[in-house]
């Protein structure tokens, strides 16, 4: 996904003709990044705004710059009579306010407690992954010294685009041994993953499944789905191959993928589509294909609170305490857009992939889930796949047939958690290793960072390599 040319281009239609739908795009977008990453990451308004608004809408976020209060613990942006608020709630981080009273008004909103879930307790002592204690000397002088020089040019502003990398954090044999931050970054700070929550919303999905609280196959039966769409089922939503129109494109102020950001409620706008094709015959990358599992989760588990509440205690019991997928004004949390979390419990979640389900010695998500995960997504994979790479269940493969791999450096068992701008989960089975990157990468060319994560993976994987 791609956001700078398409804010851009929104900007400067909606300031020049008015175009409602544009300003309210551009007035979305600043409120609620410029929330969750002041109220969430804690992020001041001089990184918010040099980081990621001016950048992203090339300077045209000045014309709709965010009210940050911090009492109130809100942002506001205005352009001409267009205005957009986002509120931060605890657990929630932050939602753009709505103007359906009872439902998505403010005070609604803020009336919606969520439930308690105590973190777990990790001891300074204890080394990572069960513990808070960070590198212990596993490398080499030279190797370490290998990896930092390939770290060096990751922190730095390589490209004619901008770089901006918050973190490294590095897993080999189950053990941290290497982690770098951007000033200001610290293991502990809650990061934009965007699409990350892909990844984590198919695993919560295996959780569910084994507990025998979601079947996959089943269709989800919406009412208006009385045509083609009545056989999508959860599996079809996982692998993207749904067959729904979804425009993920953001060149267009009234794109899709632009006004869902911005959509009291997503999942409506996403089960609204019509079908492209029958589900399970194509695929299409597709954010709306998470939001519409995000609401039917809703529907199994009998509202936000209780999603909430299995999500929360997935990730505890894999020891991740930062984990926020933020929600929408009808109460969607929004996997697959919105979700934030520190590079440390990243790595956490890479391992736990890596471990196939295993965490401290206990199986939570059953080993044949993450061969799920793996099983590559077959048939018509359309023009609108822009990497146009192999895609299993949640996550990206690294398979070299049909159609290239996405890390052309490192091995075909690898696969990726991918977000936009630049956030990697890398998982290489065969070499025990799993690399994470963060960042706000300004990247022209949609995907050209990941031919930098791949010499960067290249490098660490051969000083690393068994």
């Amino acid at each position: 996904m791609d956001y700078k040319y398409g804010l851009t281009a929104l900007a400067v239609v909606g300031l020049m003709t008015g175009c409602k739908d544009s300003q309210l795009s551009l007035t979305g977008y600043v409120s609620s990044m410029a929330c969750s990453k002041a109220f969430v990451s804690g992020f001041s308004r001089d990184q918010i705004n040099k980081q990621d608004l001016e950048l992203i809408t090339d300077g045209s976020s000045k014309n709709a710059e965010p009210n940050i209060n911090n009492e109130a613990q809100s942002v506001t942006s205005k352009i001409l009579t267009t205005q957009k608020t986002a509120i931060y709630r605890q657990g929630l981080g932050c939602t753009l306010v709505g103007d359906k009273v009872g439902i998505s008004d403010e005070t609604s909103l803020r009336d919606q407690v969520m439930p308690e879930i105590p973190t777990i307790p990790l001891k300074e002592n204890t080394p990572w992954p069960l513990g808070k204690q960070g590198v212990i000397e596993a490398l080499s002088p030279q190797v370490l010294s290998v990896i930092d020089d390939a770290a060096d040019i990751q922190f730095s502003e390589n490209k004619p685009y901008q770089v901006a990398t918050h973190s490294i954090a590095i897993a080999h044999k189950g053990q941290l041994v290497y982690e770098r931050y951007a000033q200001g970054i610290s293991p502990q700070t809650p990061l934009y993953g965007f699409s990350l929550g892909k990844t984590l919303a198919t695993l919560l999905a295996g959780k569910l499944s084994a507990n025998g609280q979601l079947n996959i196959y089943q269709p989800l039966a919406y009412q208006t789905w009385q045509d083609v769409r009545a056989d999508i089922s959860s599996h079809h939503l996982l692998t993207m191959t749904s067959g729904l129109q979804f425009d993920e494109s953001y060149d267009d102020a009234t794109s899709d993928a632009n006004m869902l950001f911005v959509a009291d409620d997503m999942a409506e706008l996403s089960i609204n589509k019509s079908a492209n094709a029958p589900a399970g015959q194509e695929f299409k990358y597709s954010t709306a294909n998470s939001l519409i599992f995000s609401e039917y989760l809703n529907q199994r588990l009998g509202g936000l609170e209780n999603t909430y509440r299995e999500f929360q205690n997935l990730m505890r019991e894999i020891s991740v305490n930062t984990a926020v997928v933020q929600a929408d004004g009808h109460g969607t949390m929004t996997f697959g857009m919105q979700d934030l979390i520190s590079t440390r419990d990243l790595l956490r979640i890479g391992q736990f992939m890596l471990q196939k389900g295993r965490w401290n010695e206990q199986i939570v998500i059953p080993k044949n889930w993450f061969d799920y995960m793996q099983t590559p997504v077959t048939g018509n994979m359309r023009a609108e796949n822009k990497l146009k790479k192999s895609y299993g269940a949640g996550i990206w493969l690294n398979l070299a047939e049909p159609y290239g791999k996405t890390l052309p450096s490192l091995p075909e068992d690898a696969y990726l958690g991918l977000g936009m701008r630049g956030q990697y989960v890398i998982v290489i089975p065969s070499q025990e290793l799993v690399i994470v990157r963060t960042g706000t990468t300004l990247d022209l060319d949609s995907f050209d960072y990941l031919k930098d994560i791949d010499l960067f993976s290249s490098v660490v994987l051969n000083q690393l390599a068994q």
